[in-house]
């Protein structure tokens, strides 16, 4: 499983078909655009042992797709603490599995 170079609009848009709207409001390290909400597919979240609300781990996919296709848009969230808020820092975004969104190399 290699990660994918192509341009994420083209991965949004292979994933999620026409059937899907899309709102950009961030860009990954490369200037790819960041999808952050839409209408038209299945969200999931893995809070991984916080506590304040905020995911570490963020996953899109067409209706009913399998967590084990390799299929799903996933964004994994990094935080930094100040004053006891956690602040957004970086958010990684690649194509895989939900089941493997913690698997170490998912992410580049």
């Amino acid at each position: 499983m290699g990660i994918s170079r192509e341009p994420l609009q083209n991965r949004v848009a292979g994933l999620l078909g026409n059937a899907a709207i899309w709102k950009f409001a961030a860009s990954d390290s490369l200037g790819n655009p960041i999808a952050i909400d839409g209408i038209g597919f299945e969200k999931r979240f893995d809070y991984t042992g916080r506590t304040d609300g905020q995911p570490i781990y963020a996953g899109y996919a067409n209706p009913e797709t399998p967590t084990s296709q390799i299929t799903w848009l996933l964004l994994k969230f990094t935080y930094t603490i100040i004053n006891g808020t956690g602040f957004v820092t970086r958010i990684q975004v690649t194509t895989n599995a939900w089941d493997e969104r913690a698997t170490a190399g998912v992410f580049p």
